[in-house]
């Protein structure tokens, strides 16, 4: 597992569409106003217009869906997530914005992985 860990504005998410386009998977976000940032983001990195598909729900740039967290966790949507590696962008804001019945309260890391960090 890779993790991105920087400042704001360094870079993570741009990082982390590019893992997505290499390695053929797709990326988790908070909320749909995060997912058309990666629309802005691929256009930033020379993907062309032609490539991004935006939808109510999604974005999909070349083959890798860009959606929030809970999409890729309930019929009929998260089939488009089978089989493929999914990227977390935020993965504290996405915890904390599944619905109520999967609340998560809390989560621990551990300090022995940090030299694991990317």
């Amino acid at each position: 597992m890779k993790r991105i860990i920087a400042s704001r504005g360094t870079g993570k998410s741009t990082e982390l569409l590019k893992m997505a386009l290499r390695e053929n998977g797709n990326i988790a976000v908070f909320g749909i106003v995060a997912a058309k940032h990666f629309a802005k983001i691929a256009r930033e990195i020379g993907i062309a217009d032609k490539d991004i598909k935006s939808q109510d729900d999604c974005v999909i740039i070349c083959n890798v869906v860009v959606a929030p967290f809970r999409y890729y966790f309930y019929e009929p949507r998260g089939i488009f997530a089978q089989h493929k590696k999914l990227y977390i962008d935020e993965i504290e804001l996405c915890l904390q914005n599944l619905p109520s019945t999967h609340s998560i309260a809390g989560y621990t890391i551990s300090l022995e992985d940090i030299g694991d960090f990317k």
